[in-house]
């Protein structure tokens, strides 16, 4: 299934991150439990979830939703925070801090629960919000997300998927990655910035500006910023044609952003070294916008 733009996040996703948003500028509860005095406080979590099924209840009316719903006929006292189901679909969500080890945890025993024993399809939410210092960063978190994600369609089918909302009590950051990525390069001498969706488009930017900007003669020269990712002729499958002023170069087609061959990450650091930075964008929910969600 080809990945999708922002407007095709699912509609609960959306439905969480408006509830999110009315409950931080009205009610304040995320922000009243980081602020918290006793730790073991736990009260305004309590809250927030409870203002989210309402929110969804009121919005969703279509979907049966229930909190701290348990299996029936299983001997495990595991329970959802937030349950929804339908006639098409199931979604549960999630209500955590910042930790790694919950993530995988919940998602592992909610898949064994519930997922495996529909035929439906399952949209998991994990709702997070700051932790402490000793937990792990959002960075780390976005990348088990990626991990369940993977697991969960692997499982139970490409309409299956998790989704990560992110929150400060200030801003809403959606971590979804079934959606297209955007990445920003940020120039230097105040050549200013750029973004795009594609890593095959934004690497042939970069290559170009850097051919126009920069005293390159030859293909040599232009071999030794960024070695394996160009090219002086037709490669038939793996590479793109560019044209500069030293004639066509080749650019790679053939990117991983993650695991063993994390292709990407290495481009990366081939322009950290002259100057370019990239930095992949967030999908960040704006409570006062005309659109649902923007890139940053």
């Amino acid at each position: 299934m080809a990945k999708k733009n922002l407007q095709d996040i699912h509609p609960l996703v959306i439905s969480m991150c408006e509830a999110i948003s009315t409950n931080n500028t009205k009610m304040g509860c995320i922000s009243k439990h980081l602020e918290r005095v006793n730790k073991s406080d736990h009260r305004f979590i309590e809250q927030f979830q409870d203002e989210i099924r309402n929110y969804l209840d009121c919005v969703s009316p279509k979907y049966c939703w229930k909190t701290e719903k348990k299996a029936s006929r299983r001997k495990e006292n595991d329970s959802i925070d937030i349950y929804g189901e339908n006639d098409k679909e199931c979604c549960v969500v999630e209500i955590d801090a910042t930790r790694i080890d919950q993530i995988a945890q919940k998602f592992v025993s909610r898949l064994s629960m519930w997922g495996l024993e529909t035929k439906k399809p399952l949209l998991y939410v994990a709702v997070l919000y700051t932790g402490s210092e000793s937990h792990r960063r959002k960075e780390d978190c976005e990348k088990y997300i990626r991990y369940c994600n993977n697991i969960l369609k692997a499982c139970k089918g490409n309409e299956s998927s998790v989704v990560g909302i992110y929150t400060d009590g200030n801003t809403i950051e959606v971590c979804d990655f079934n959606t297209v990525s955007s990445f920003k390069m940020t120039f230097p001498n105040d050549n200013g910035s750029v973004s795009y969706k594609s890593m095959v488009k934004s690497a042939k930017h970069i290559i170009k500006w850097y051919v126009e900007n920069n005293s390159v003669e030859d293909f040599c020269k232009l071999k030794k910023v960024f070695g394996k990712f160009v090219d002086d002729h037709k490669s038939p499958s793996k590479y793109e044609v560019l044209e500069t002023k030293i004639g066509e170069v080749y650019v790679s087609t053939d990117w991983r952003e993650y695991g063993s061959r994390a292709y990407w990450n290495e481009f990366v650091g081939c322009c950290k070294k002259i100057g370019v930075t990239i930095k992949k964008q967030t999908i960040q929910y704006p409570s006062k916008s005309t659109e649902s969600f923007i890139y940053v």
